[in-house]
């Protein structure tokens, strides 16, 4: 694991609960794509970066089926506070997913974690796991 990747786990296992508590709603620019998005999504739902769960929650109540992936254990214990979907300790750079596996990708505000070097990989990834045509939410 490389110094970016160490200090990150270690800033959000720290705060996960407080992070939580101020993120508590979906913002509404999301909301205004979520009907879109869903309706494109054509599997199970991944969300990169999922922390605390807050988006998970959202779509389980719209009904999908959803995957959280998260680098802080923190976040996906607070994540799982919230939400029963399966939930993966990983690394944006190494998606442990087979090829198109999910119908949607939902990456909020995660890839500004990353340098800007990883960006090509990352993204590769996310296209590999990623079914052809699926819709992809990313938020920097």
């Amino acid at each position: 694991m490389d110094e970016v990747t160490t200090r990150n786990r270690a800033a959000y296992d720290r705060i996960a609960e407080d992070f939580a508590a101020r993120n508590p709603d979906v913002p509404v620019p999301y909301l205004t794509l979520a009907d879109e998005f869903q309706r494109r999504a054509d599997g199970p739902l991944l969300d990169l970066g999922c922390g605390p769960g807050r988006d998970l929650g959202f779509w389980a109540a719209r009904g999908a089926t959803t995957v959280g992936l998260d680098l802080s254990a923190a976040m996906l214990r607070a994540a799982r506070a919230r939400v029963r979907a399966p939930l993966v300790q990983a690394d944006l750079l190494r998606l442990p997913f087979r090829a198109g596996a999910f119908g949607g990708v939902w990456c909020s505000a995660s890839l500004l974690h990353l340098p800007k070097a990883a960006a090509p990989a990352t993204l590769g990834g996310i296209r590999r796991v990623l079914r052809p045509g699926g819709p992809l939410l990313l938020s920097v």
